[in-house]
């Protein structure tokens, strides 16, 4: 007598592939309006900063610009024609040295104390002062300034 047979192998169920779905359409975002602003009745103040060309929306004074403030658009970098003289003379090829002889000559010419720091190639800071020079010659730039 023969052995009963084997059971039969069934293959394996076949799964259908996972489905891929598309990436979800969203809507883009509503851009949010802003408010005009009235136009102002004096132009702003310009504020010295590092960098020239930065938008600033802060105001600082309300009142109509001084010859100070005209000064000070005609040229951004320094508003003491006197104190560029000093430091024009004054800057050689040391930027330690150069801020002491600034600072020097600056206190006993315009009878004032100011604060003068120098460095090389590239200086980054930010002041409000009411006297104030930044000066460049050669690779030494310095800053000097009064409240």
């Amino acid at each position: 007598m023969c052995p009963p047979p084997p059971p039969p192998i069934c293959p394996p169920p076949m799964c259908p592939p996972p489905v891929i779905c598309p990436p979800p359409v969203c809507p883009p975002k509503p851009c949010q309006m802003c408010q005009p602003c009235g136009a102002p009745s004096t132009p702003p103040v310009t504020v010295v900063h590092c960098c020239e060309g930065c938008v600033c929306s802060v105001r600082f004074k309300r009142a109509t610009p001084s010859i100070k403030d005209l000064m000070h658009k005609i040229n951004p970098n320094c508003n003491n024609d006197e104190l560029m003289k000093i430091m024009e003379k004054k800057i050689g090829t040391n930027a330690t040295v150069s801020a002491f002889a600034i600072k020097k000559e600056a206190d006993s010419k315009l009878k004032v104390q100011f604060s003068v720091f120098c460095a090389m190639d590239d200086l980054i800071y930010v002041a409000q002062a009411r006297s104030f020079c930044q000066y460049k010659k050669g690779n030494i730039i310095c800053f000097a300034y009064k409240f």
